[in-house]
């Protein structure tokens, strides 16, 4: 067994060597196609990174849209009070807050030319108003709706004011979205299985002859194979360095712009570098696709 050990850790650094020296032998022809590969690479992590980012946006959206509640005009402060707190302890709800029917019609007084309209008016015709903003725990437009609608259920409360449309158009916008950027993460995925596939499809063209001896000496095909495979593998580690370099260059570059454009919005964006579990997720995926392709190729030329 430890014989059969050795004779394949030898085989396999044998191939290894031989692979490395494939690539040196053609610089140029094996930097381009790094550099095709990373540019891939790097464009289905930014399209990844959008969808993250495009969900915490979807959060601040979701925790800006409220739920106004008028109460019934009959109901007396210590009454509100008491709603107030029962809507406070519901688990859908993040936080409520109490606009008196005083302190509205204060608000109301501030806006321009309205003071003389206030002042006519014999009593105050405004009820008192709960605003409510939603747990995130409520994800989707039908678990709102329903909130909303167990709200208007309760018989102190008068009517509740939710726009749902907006937040069924926010959410559907969303999801077409991710659906996109599945699509063009599959998309870029097979673009990394043509790239190697012709670019070995070349390498075994230019060394034909070489492959035929060996075929003719009788070595097997997993022998001939090996060097192509790791010469794939060298492939997808590298662009995936690569790529992670663009990303996190491109994300240096842009971070100051977009956390402006946040600020604008109020919103705090935590534009950070890769993550190391994000790295690594992207070096496998890059030396798997870039083995697949190598395989499929190899498969259908040597044999």
């Amino acid at each position: 067994m430890l014989k059969w050990t050795d004779w394949w850790t030898e085989a396999h650094q044998d191939a290894c060597r031989r692979s490395i020296g494939l690539l040196v032998r053609q610089p140029w022809s094996s930097l381009m196609t790094v550099v095709m590969i990373a540019v891939t690479l790097m464009l289905a992590v930014l399209c990844w990174m959008a969808t993250h980012y495009l969900s915490e946006f979807n959060s601040y959206w979701h925790r800006s849209e409220t739920m106004s509640l008028y109460l019934r005009q009959s109901l007396s402060d210590p009454e509100q009070q008491l709603i107030l707190q029962k809507i406070r302890a519901m688990p859908e709800v993040e936080s409520a807050t109490l606009t008196t029917p005083t302190e509205g019609l204060a608000l109301l007084a501030q806006q321009e030319g309205m003071q003389d309209i206030i002042q006519s008016l014999p009593y105050n015709p405004l009820p008192a108003a709960i605003q409510v903003i939603p747990s995130a725990k409520l994800q989707t437009p039908e678990a709102l709706k329903r909130f909303s609608q167990s709200l208007q259920s309760n018989p102190d409360v008068a009517e509740v004011k939710f726009d749902s449309d907006w937040i069924e158009r926010l959410y559907s916008g969303l999801g077409f979205l991710k659906q996109l950027v599945q699509c063009l993460t599959v998309l870029f995925a097979l673009s990394v299985i043509l790239v190697i596939g012709n670019t070995l499809r070349l390498l075994i063209h230019n060394r034909h002859n070489d492959i035929q001896v060996l075929q003719l000496l009788g070595a097997p095909d997993r022998f001939i194979m090996r060097p192509f495979l790791f010469v794939s593998i060298w492939y997808g580690l590298f662009a995936s360095v690569l790529a992670i370099i663009f990303v996190d260059s491109l994300l240096i570059l842009l971070r100051t712009g977009l956390n402006h454009w946040a600020e604008s919005y109020h919103m705090h964006l935590s534009i950070s570098l890769l993550p190391v579990l994000w790295m690594l997720g992207l070096t496998t995926i890059a030396i798997g696709l870039s083995w697949t392709g190598a395989r499929l190729t190899l498969k259908y030329y040597i044999r």
